[in-house]
């Protein structure tokens, strides 16, 4: 039997000749080289539009080396900006930092030392921040940039500003102290009006007229502007002294000492306070005072200690009196102002009626005494005028059964039966002589 010979393996790894190899190798290289070609072209592409981007932002706005670079990293690679900005090296930064004072400087409200400041945050260097400066520095009146910006502080405020307000806004706004001077001395805003209108809003409070015009004078207007405006507004500082004691003692339990003390510490003139004070009865204010003081205390308060908290409280000796008459020291409770009222009023109407009665009584006395009186004259004339002679002392007359009259004439006053007696017997029994008759 014939054995059959095989010439391959049928299993194990594949070999390769050495022609297989190289012309792999070969094809591996091509691949590379391929790669590397594509590499290069994309790296000079994307150069090649860092550097497009770059230039378009120089030459559409003003930008410094610092922000060109800051813009382009933040969306081209490293290796490209940085070979951009070689190629861009050229570039007169302080032509893009004049260009960026100039426009910044259009704005009518800047001053100097804020534009230095701007041009430092657009990360232009110090020396091209002051070149810049330098070359628009003709062109810009910062005088007129301190008004503008004075007169839009004083826009924002509805037009009326105070100086030292105005001040500080320029001085925040970086301008120098001579033009701010300049520019609070200029006519740019009407002190006057702005006097007015700072006095108006003053006055929205109970002020007295020399608080006012200390108010007024710390804002620094000047003695005619103030006088204009409270000629304009023509305060009445009697009801601002009223309503400023209303506010000061809203319960009505201060006493006079206190009220006038506050009153006067907010410069109120004297005669305005004792108006407006005397209207006012203090002794209620006091058992307020009292009944707030009690409700206060846990445990019963003594005569005496109330006492002292009046007078401490600058009430008179003859309030406190007033408030100690009516204080239960054994409850420690003041009664309330109604009851105390009420009592008072009962007491008044006593006191009130006893006089009325006295007053009738000594009325009816004075009456029955000038009865008396007249009577006796009467008497004493009708002696005077009576003849001399006893027989005219005896001469008939009638008197009646009731009267306390005599008369010549017995039909006299329709008298019936009237008894006849002579002339001294009636005068003695207290008769008087009849008008009618005699």
């Amino acid at each position: 039997m014939k054995h059959r010979h095989r010439h391959e393996p049928t299993s194990g790894p594949r070999w390769f000749s050495c022609r297989q190899l190289f012309a792999g190798g070969m094809v591996l290289l091509a691949l590379l080289a391929c790669s590397a070609s594509i590499a290069l072209h994309s790296q000079q592409e994307t150069r090649q539009k860092t550097l497009d981007a770059g230039t378009k932002l120089v030459e559409t706005t003003y930008v410094s080396r610092a922000k060109l670079e800051d813009a382009l990293q933040a969306d081209w690679p490293q290796e490209a900006v940085d070979w951009t900005m070689e190629q861009l090296a050229d570039t007169d930064w302080e032509a893009e930092a004049a260009e960026a004072a100039l426009d910044l400087g259009s704005d009518r409200t800047i001053s100097e030392e804020a534009l230095r400041q701007d041009l430092r945050k657009l990360e232009f260097t110090a020396g091209q921040a002051e070149s810049a400066l330098d070359k628009v520095r003709s062109g810009i009146d910062y005088d007129a940039h301190a008004r503008s910006a004075l007169e839009l502080c004083a826009g924002d405020h509805n037009g009326f500003i105070t100086r030292p307000e105005g001040r500080s806004h320029l001085r925040q706004a970086l301008f120098t102290e001579e033009q701010i001077r300049m520019a609070l001395e200029s006519d740019t805003v009407s002190w006057q009006k702005a006097a007015r209108s700072h006095a108006d809003t003053l006055l929205e409070e109970p002020v007295s007229r020399k608080a006012l015009e200390s108010s007024l004078t710390e804002a620094e207007f000047t003695e005619p502007e103030i006088d204009a405006a409270l000629e304009s507004l023509q305060p009445d500082f009697n009801e601002n002294c009223r309503r400023y004691l209303e506010q000061t003692d809203p319960e009505n339990r201060l006493s006079r000492t206190a009220l006038q003390k506050a009153a006067q510490e907010k410069r109120f003139e004297q005669t305005q306070i004792d108006q407006e004070l005397k209207s006012r009865d203090f002794t209620w204010n006091a058992v307020r005072f009292a009944g707030y003081l009690t409700d206060q205390q846990r445990a019963a308060m003594a005569a005496e200690d109330l006492g002292e908290e009046l007078k401490a409280g600058g009430f008179t000796e003859k309030e406190q009196e007033f408030v100690l008459t009516w204080y239960d020291a054994a409850t420690g409770r003041m009664p309330d102002e109604a009851g105390i009222r009420e009592k008072i009023r009962q007491e008044e109407e006593a006191r009130k009626k006893e006089e009325e009665e006295a007053r009738k009584k000594a009325q009816e006395e004075e009456q029955r005494r000038a009865e008396e009186a007249a009577r006796r004259a009467e008497e004493e004339a009708a002696a005077a005028q009576a003849p001399a002679t006893s027989q005219s002392n005896a001469a008939t007359v009638w008197i009646p059964r009731t009267g306390s009259k005599y008369h010549s004439n017995p039909n006299c006053s329709n008298m019936k039966n009237p008894s006849s007696v002579t002339l001294d017997q009636a005068i003695a029994w207290g008769y008087g002589r009849c008008k009618k008759c005699w």
